[in-house]
């Protein structure tokens, strides 16, 4: 019984961490899954302010003289505006970023985003927006720089609330895996015709099968030996006579 009791232990632990290990791993994936699908879904709508404010802005600043300060939005350290010209040299800027090179090199393939970081400005990251202004501009680039700090704040608190709430379900799921009827047994020799204690549910669906067609089984022999032994004990009577001699009776079989 030791020996069995500590086969279904181990049988036990293995079957509670397999579970608990593959719903972890599910949990982990969805958690990284769900934090970079927050972030696209957020950084997303940065670039779209950013060509929303690039749209209404560089009708204003393509054709400015050297030098002009470009209009600003928000907070110092919210947004910046730089004018480049055809050679990727600063032709002008907004206020915050007067005394800032380039953050970005004037690039006619194409508009583009990025990331990047202006630590003079804010210790946070910035989204570039590049958008060349074409010939008409006399090749001239616009770049609109927005703070993503709201972004990573987000992200970070989600971050920190899923790595709080993972593992105590982890936990409590490992634990409700090892207290429930998977581990479970029935009481030793319940149907068991080997002699050996059976437990968990592919014991017990054992025992229904092994029962089950025993008792029928049994009932259907019964029913089948009675006329036999009927007949064998009929067979077996022999009636007395008076006489003393002894006279057998053959009764025909029911």
């Amino acid at each position: 019984r030791r020996a069995g009791r500590a086969r279904t232990a181990t049988l036990r632990f293995r079957l509670t961490l397999l579970a608990t290990a593959l719903v972890a791993l599910v949990l982990l994936a969805s958690a990284i899954a769900l934090v970079l699908v927050q972030h696209r879904l957020l950084t997303r709508g940065v670039d779209d302010a950013l060509i929303q404010r690039a749209d209404n802005v560089q009708a204003a600043v393509a054709q400015r003289p050297p030098g002009t300060v470009l209009p600003g939005e928000g907070d110092r350290e919210d947004s910046f505006l730089q004018l480049l010209g055809p050679n990727g040299n600063l032709v002008a800027s907004s206020a915050n970023v007067s005394a800032l090179p380039a953050v970005e090199s004037a690039n006619g393939s194409g508009a583009r985003f990025r990331t990047v970081s202006v630590s003079s400005l804010s210790a946070h990251d910035y989204r570039i927006y590049t958008r060349p202004l074409g010939s008409a501009a006399g090749g001239r680039t616009l770049l609109l720089g927005k703070n993503i700090d709201d972004v990573n704040d987000s992200v970070t608190i989600l971050e920190t609330s899923l790595a709080v709430a993972i593992p105590p379900v982890v936990t409590l799921l490992a634990a409700g895996v090892w207290w429930s009827r998977l581990g479970g047994g029935v009481p030793a020799g319940a149907g068991c015709e080997f002699g050996q204690a059976a437990t968990g549910p592919a014991a017990t669906a054992l025992v229904g099968v092994v029962t089950l067609p025993s008792v029928f089984g049994a009932a259907d022999t019964g029913r089948e030996a009675q006329p036999r032994h009927t007949n064998k004990s009929t067979k077996a009577l022999s009636a007395v006579s008076p006489g003393g001699n002894t006279t057998r009776t053959d009764t025909p079989a029911v």
